[in-house]
């Protein structure tokens, strides 16, 4: 029986297809005269056009603030060591084939797939900056496809991606955050053993991506899912687990509710599923008042895409426990 361990939403940004809000990424972003990055997901289609924006829309942006000088450079955050991108940069460097799909993210996700596709085919420098993205490209698109041999296809060359992109630079945010999502959607094929086999990894690069971007609400946010889900699993999946490892994963509600508040902390109302999640975990704790608030918070943001449904479509179910 398959199971789906990190149940990762696919968000739609408000003008366009669908994106994975996780805001894996972006490493791109413009400073405004204030050298801030906007690291909001919830804001991405909104303010940045580009992805995290990500869309998945990683807003990251790390101290990397400090670093801008110039409020009409692009900073790619996700990177090491941080690289400033002149605007007048040639437009097949892989930096600047990085910042188009910035400025795309939120749009069309097959024509980003195709354009980040080409370049790499072309000969492009195989650059951790442009993979992720591919990778993040992969996943969009395959929510928009309807054929299933073909959305496997293109859930495995996300893979390859973001693993080669960490292989290449390891201290690129933006790869450690989206070879644990591509990781976590290969499972969905490959089944439980898998999923559960894998875990371990997804969780040591959801933790790699906070260390390297510690202002990144999304990464913080699928650490909680990640606890969440190894805090609530069945005896039945914890019997697998156990048979498979000395040391099965586990983890506590509190663990799960820690990340969850230091996201929300991070980005106050950025993702309907964090206030989800708030409140369910306030629930699994017993502790109704708190679980009530949550849940309700939820129920109140606006929901623009199928994620946001969903979530609260879970919400509404959950308070009626409160």
């Amino acid at each position: 029986m398959m199971m789906t361990l990190l149940r990762i939403g696919v968000r739609r940004a408000c003008g366009g297809g669908a994106v994975m809000r996780m805001r894996m990424g972006m490493g791109l972003a413009r400073f405004a005269s204030t050298a801030r990055v906007n690291t909001g997901w919830r804001r991405a289609a909104a303010s940045m056009g580009g992805v995290v924006a990500t869309g998945a829309a990683v807003a990251l942006a790390a101290a990397a603030a400090a670093a801008a000088s110039n409020s009409n450079d692009n900073v790619l955050v996700g990177a090491s060591p941080l690289v400033v991108v002149s605007a007048a940069a040639e437009q097949q460097t892989p930096l600047a084939v990085a910042q188009e799909a910035e400025n795309m993210y939120g749009s069309n996700p097959k024509a980003i797939y195709d354009m980040v596709g080409d370049y790499l085919k072309n000969g492009g420098e195989r650059h951790a900056e442009v993979l992720w993205r591919y990778a993040r490209a992969c996943r969009d698109y395959s929510t928009e496809v309807s054929d299933k041999k073909e959305k496997k296809r293109l859930i495995f060359e996300g893979f390859e991606a973001a693993k080669e992109a960490v292989e290449l630079d390891d201290r690129s945010f933006g790869s450690h955050k989206w070879v644990a999502i591509m990781t976590n959607a290969t499972g969905e094929y490959l089944g439980s053993k898998q999923q559960l086999l894998d875990a371990y990894k997804i969780k040591a690069h959801f933790e790699r991506a906070c260390e390297l971007n510690p202002q990144d609400a999304t990464s913080r946010h699928l650490l909680g899912v990640w606890c969440f889900t190894f805090a609530d699993m069945p005896w039945y999946q914890r019997k697998a687990a156990a048979a498979l490892f000395a040391t099965p994963p586990t983890s506590t509600y509190e663990e799960a509710l820690q990340h969850f508040e230091q996201a929300e902390k991070l980005d106050p109302g950025f993702y309907t599923k964090n206030a989800m999640y708030l409140g369910k975990t306030h629930l699994r704790l017993h502790n109704k008042a708190e679980a009530r608030k949550w849940l309700q918070a939820c129920l109140d943001m606006t929901a623009t895409n199928e994620d946001d449904h969903q979530a609260q479509a879970e919400a509404a179910k959950l308070i009626r426990h409160t």
